[in-house]
């Protein structure tokens, strides 16, 4: 009899423990998993390729910059992502401008300059979105002008 009752009373306390935790797997939490995995490896395959934007002296004194010489046609490419990581160039009207690397957490991303100026040496923060076509950033924090005005004053049309 008192088997019979402590068999009863660990099996309630072992129902009430996967209640209280959310109970067992079920398909939809193993949905939930696999559609986090595939947006974030189809979050990640945005990057690889080349990105034009343009950049008019009006937009570059409009955003508060001084410096024309960004004026014109960015050209990013992309490299595949090695881990988080994903290596760029940037070319300003077919010349090299920048490259560097950025590094992926979800929607977030740090971008650092290889070859930036004393103002440009640190790493800057944006969130991105992707929709196919279009690879747009949005400031979180970025101690470099340049930076903040070429990646978002437009959004980057992918190049076929």
């Amino acid at each position: 009899m008192h088997q019979r009752l402590r068999t009863a009373t660990l099996l309630a306390l072992l129902c009430l423990s996967v209640i209280a935790c959310g109970g067992a797997p079920s398909a939809s939490n193993a949905t939930s998993a696999s559609q986090a995995s595939t947006s974030t490896t189809a979050r990640t395959a945005a990057f690889p390729g080349s990105y034009a934007t343009p950049l008019t002296a009006d937009e570059i004194t409009g955003q508060g910059g001084t410096d024309l010489t960004l004026a014109g046609d960015w050209v990013f490419t992309f490299s595949a992502p090695q881990d988080s990581t994903v290596d760029y160039e940037a070319l300003l009207n077919g010349t090299r401008a920048y490259n560097g690397a950025i590094v992926l957490d979800g929607d977030q991303l740090k971008i650092s300059t290889v070859n930036a100026g004393k103002d440009c040496r640190g790493e800057g923060s944006y969130t991105w979105t992707f929709d196919g076509t279009q690879l747009r950033f949005t400031l979180v924090s970025d101690s470099c002008p340049h930076r903040q005005i070429i990646l978002t004053t437009h959004p980057m049309v992918r190049r076929p």
